[in-house]
């Protein structure tokens, strides 16, 4: 069939559109069919021909740009090897048919750019080859599917500039006659090459540099500015949370530094009312050293459990340090990724063959469980710090009320001691000198009572105190301990996602590598099925030059056969000529014997004069070396005459009856006039 009965058509649309249904309605293919969300056409596939008013169709499939299982980048390059391959072998489109959903309540960003990408494959020249069909028309009211379908028509952002550069737009309703109708409008289109063709076969531009390989690359381009700038936010949001954390604990430490110059005060204070007591009485310095050196173990006591908690604070400060480590690891990895996205961007530059959906869909995945870790790490911190600040406040209040009623029971206690002892002294010494020494030593005991009771208060609130920022301690390492059980657990859902993702493209290079199995064995088929061909086409030859050497051999027979029945009939008439040879031999002789009769004389006559006379000339004698002399007779040679006509006649069956008797007339009479 010539090129002019041929019909090549290629079908294209977003993923779901209906074309497998569509090429499967009017071809009787069976081409896989999706009903969800993943698409079911990831190669392109070529249908068996098909004949439709006269015309050999083939139509060609192709997977949409917005596919579930390839990137955009690499479904374009499928679809321009394609084409290239074809355009190479001399085989050009004569259209294309672009299937839209009518049921689409709007058209999307992502349609949008499909069909922009649509129209930089095919080209402004080729778009009067185009053919727009809206299908899924029984699925809504037809009035809401009109109004959408003139929305299509007259909108610059969807359909309208390719009507008005030569494209129609048909309706399609899901029935063989709809689809054989779509199929009419193009078989009248003469071949013609698109835009991705001429730019990579006739220009010899790579992928990356034609129209649509461009349009590919800027929406990448926008793709990656935009998660670096979602990834330098999220930098900027770690940094607030780490300057947050580091400010928390800043603070920490001046409370502790301010608890740390209260409590050295108010050993000042104690140790003011010791001297001044020491010089009250000289009798009881040996005690206030004593209790001295007690007051000053116990602030040595309360100094080493200060320390044990400048450790604490450091140990989770190396803890916290740890963490910022670990979101830094975190940080690292996702700048990884960002550079490991960056180098396949660059391949997808140098090799043009990208993966860049998968990448987007990567990204857009990291940067949403980036921003939800980091939300949720920005509600943990901001919780943490609401309920530090609350339980600060709490404690402060509490600490500052439980100081005030000490040191408001410990004034109170002095004062009233004090009034009591300066009272008892003035009675004591207005009564009798001699019960100074006795009222001094009660007022001793009554001092010593004091202290200890101010003492024990004081070691009550120390351990209050110290209770509670034990609590507190306990509480921070607590939430340290949850934060980095946080971080593990997210740690491992990183590894884990990332194992996940190891083993998704592990998948993806089996699927491959079985592809390109299925592939090799495709054409193995194919060669093998060439090989068939060509041993059967070498039979027919076969079996034709038998056919033929029989036929040769049947026209030979026939010629034979007439060579022999021209013979026959030859032999015949050699008969026929022999008999007529020997009746001609008898009469001679009788003729000869009738003349010697007659010239016999009765009796001797006067002798005549001489006459001339017919001398007969006497039979030849043929000698053979093995036989006896035997005389040739006319009959003999006659015989002879005639075996070897028809020997001569039997060679030369071939030349044709005139050759036999053209034999025959040479053995018998000799050569003919024309051959002297």
């Amino acid at each position: 069939m010539s090129n002019e009965d041929s019909v090549t058509i290629a079908i294209m649309g977003a993923t779901g559109a209906g074309k497998s249904t569509f090429i499967n309605l009017i071809s009787g293919s069976h081409l896989n069919v999706g009903y969800g969300l993943e698409s079911c056409t990831s190669e392109v596939e070529v249908t068996s021909p098909f004949l439709l008013d006269g015309k050999m169709i083939t139509l060609i499939d192709t997977p949409g740009f917005d596919d579930t299982v390839k990137t955009e980048a690499e479904i374009l390059r499928l679809i321009a090897d394609f084409l290239s391959e074809t355009y190479k072998q001399g085989r050009k489109l004569n259209g294309v048919i672009f299937l839209q959903r009518i049921t689409d309540t709007r058209m999307s960003g992502v349609a949008r750019k499909n069909f922009r990408l649509f129209r930089k494959l095919c080209g402004d020249d080729a778009l009067s080859h185009v053919v727009i069909a809206t299908n899924m028309w029984g699925k809504e009211e037809p009035a809401i599917c009109e109004a959408r379908e003139r929305e299509l028509a007259t909108n610059d952002l969807f359909f309208k500039p390719a009507l008005d550069k030569g494209a129609r737009m048909v309706r399609h309703d899901n029935s063989l006659e709809s689809a054989q109708r779509i199929i009419r409008e193009i078989i009248g289109f003469p071949p013609a090459p698109l835009q991705i063709q001429v730019e990579t076969v006739d220009e010899l531009r790579p992928l990356v540099e034609t129209d649509a390989g461009r349009d590919v690359e800027s929406a990448l381009q926008l793709q990656l500015q935009k998660y670096q700038n979602e990834v330098s936010e999220l930098r900027d949001a770690m940094r607030e949370i780490n300057e947050a954390r580091d400010k928390a604990h800043r603070e920490e430490l001046q409370e502790l530094s301010a608890e740390m110059r209260a409590v050295q005060s108010k050993l000042a204070r104690v140790e003011a009312e010791a001297q001044q007591l020491r010089d009250e009485s000289a009798a009881s310095r040996a005690e206030h050293e004593e209790q001295m050196r007690a007051m000053v173990e116990a602030m040595s006591a309360r100094e080493a459990e200060l320390r044990t908690f400048r450790e604490r604070a450091h140990a989770q400060q190396s803890q916290i340090t740890q963490m910022e480590g670990a979101l830094q690891d975190a940080e690292r990895r996702a700048q990884e990724e960002a550079a490991a996205r960056d180098r396949a961007h660059a391949d997808l530059k140098t090799t043009a063959a990208a993966h860049e959906a998968e990448l987007a869909r990567v990204r857009r995945e990291a940067a949403e469980k980036i921003e939800a870790q980091r939300r949720e790490v920005e509600l943990a911190a901001t919780r943490e710090r609401e309920q530090k600040a609350l339980a600060q406040k709490e404690q402060s209040a509490q600490r500052e009320a439980e100081l005030r009623k000490l040191r408001m029971e410990a004034e109170q206690k002095a004062a009233a001691a004090k009034r009591e002892a300066e009272a008892e002294l003035a009675r004591k010494e207005a009564a009798l000198k001699a019960e100074a020494e006795r009222k001094h030593a009660e007022l001793e005991r009554a001092h010593k009572e004091a202290e200890r009771k101010a003492d024990e208060a004081r070691r009550a609130a120390e351990l209050e105190r110290a209770h509670q920022e034990a609590m507190l301690t306990a509480e921070r390492e607590a939430a340290a301990e949850r934060l980095r059980q946080e971080l593990e657990q997210r740690a491992e859902e990183a590894r884990r996602e990332a194992e996940l993702e190891a083993a998704r493209r592990i998948e993806a290079l089996k699927a491959e590598a079985a592809q390109r199995e299925a592939e090799a064995e495709r054409v193995r088929k194919e060669r093998e099925e060439k090989a068939a061909k060509a041993a059967r086409e070498a039979e027919l030859e076969r079996a034709r030059e038998e056919a033929a050497q029989r036929a040769e051999d049947a026209r030979r027979a026939s010629e034979l056969r007439a060579a022999k029945k021209e013979a026959e009939e030859v032999q015949a008439r050699l008969e026929k000529m022999q008999a007529e040879l020997l009746a001609a031999e008898q009469r001679a002789k009788l003729a000869e014997m009738a003349a010697a009769a007659a010239a016999k004389p009765p009796s001797p006559p006067p002798t005549p004069p001489p006459r001339p006379t017919m001398s007969i000339p006497k039979p030849a004698m043929r000698t053979y070396a093995s036989e006896p002399s035997v005389p040739v007779t006319p009959r003999a040679l006659a015989q002879e005459r005639w075996q070897r006509a028809y020997a001569s006649a039997t060679v030369q069956t071939r030349s044709g009856f005139y050759g036999v008797l053209t034999t025959m007339w040479g053995n018998f009479f000799g050569p003919r006039p024309t051959d002297r």
